[in-house]
């Protein structure tokens, strides 16, 4: 999980990063930026954490349906996340893949 101001996915040559404009557009809005999943040296989806009254709940949007392995490291990506923030993690909530049902 890179913050939405990594320097990964800030570079003046982010463009070569997601080829797809629909795909930039999510990881790069003019407001309110997410997070990117990335592994194994390419971007996955998104990422966004929202606080509520039981702690941090982070929402995973991934453009591909997400392995086990991967799934297991953001989870404990979002459990140091929120453990940085002095919070209990509430769920990470995977989102479906645009054109596929639900995943993980």
């Amino acid at each position: 999980m890179l913050s939405g101001y990594d320097v990964f996915t800030t570079a003046k040559d982010r463009h070569l990063l997601v080829a797809q404009r629909a795909k930039a557009k999510e990881l790069w809005p003019a407001l309110g930026r997410p997070g990117a999943i990335a592994a194994g040296g390419a971007l996955l989806g998104t990422w966004r954490p929202k606080l509520g009254k039981d702690g941090l709940t982070v929402q995973l949007t991934a453009w591909r349906r997400l392995d086990r392995r991967t799934l297991a490291t953001l989870r404990e990506q979002a459990e140091l996340l929120a453990c940085s923030r002095a919070q209990a993690l509430a769920a990470v909530i995977n989102g479906d893949p645009p054109g596929r049902g639900k995943s993980g």
